[in-house]
């Protein structure tokens, strides 16, 4: 990373971070878009061998209503997922406010548990540096770095801060708490609280 600056494809122009967030909320939105559409699709609903109920409605087999909504394949189990409504994005706020302490019972696995509390705990790493390293450091490089580098991604680096010596100790403080936090984050997603003998039914 030394010599990146020495490379022909190097370029320290915002045009480069643009075209990756551009790339980015794509993504994310066409995923997004295909997990609301197909939440919706009922599967199998007009198959010539599904049953007739005593309504007179089609009504198929246990593994065909099961595996006949994407995203629903564990309805049939002891502990079933709640009902997502149909409203775009009202998933999230149940997600969210989901009590962690039913997670064994619903999922059945412990790795799903943890891979849920890494997410969280991920999410929740990130907000605290939103709002501790970032308004420490953003201003420090903002201020201090030479005026030439107003249009470049080079002025949030510690190699073109003029006055490096005088604010070297804030980044290593700051890298102190980076890798405090991170350690602290993963042991809290990696050692849960035992769930208790009865969760797991069969």
């Amino acid at each position: 990373m030394s010599t990146v600056g020495d490379r022909s494809t190097f370029s320290g122009l915002y045009s480069g971070l643009a075209n990756n967030a551009v790339f980015a909320v794509s993504i994310a939105g066409i995923g997004l878009t295909v997990f609301e559409c197909l939440r919706r699709v009922r599967a199998h609903t007009y198959r010539p061998d599904v049953k007739t109920s005593r309504l007179g409605g089609p009504l198929g087999s246990r593994e065909t209503w099961e595996f006949g909504y994407f995203y629903m394949a564990r309805s049939w189990s002891i502990n079933p997922p709640p009902v997502l409504q149909a409203t775009p994005l009202s998933w999230i706020l149940p997600t969210i406010l989901y009590p962690e302490h039913k997670l064994p019972e619903l999922t059945q696995s412990l790795d799903s548990v943890v891979h849920v509390r890494y997410l969280t705990a991920s999410l929740l790493f990130s907000l605290v540096h939103v709002c501790t390293s970032l308004p420490i450091l953003l201003p420090i490089h903002l201020i201090f770095n030479p005026g030439d580098l107003d249009g470049s991604m080079n002025k949030a680096s510690l190699q073109y801060l003029v006055t490096s010596d005088r604010f070297l100790w804030v980044h290593v403080v700051i890298l102190y708490w980076l890798a405090g936090t991170w350690m602290v984050a993963l042991s809290a997603s990696q050692f849960p609280p035992f769930p208790r003998p009865g969760s797991f039914r069969t």
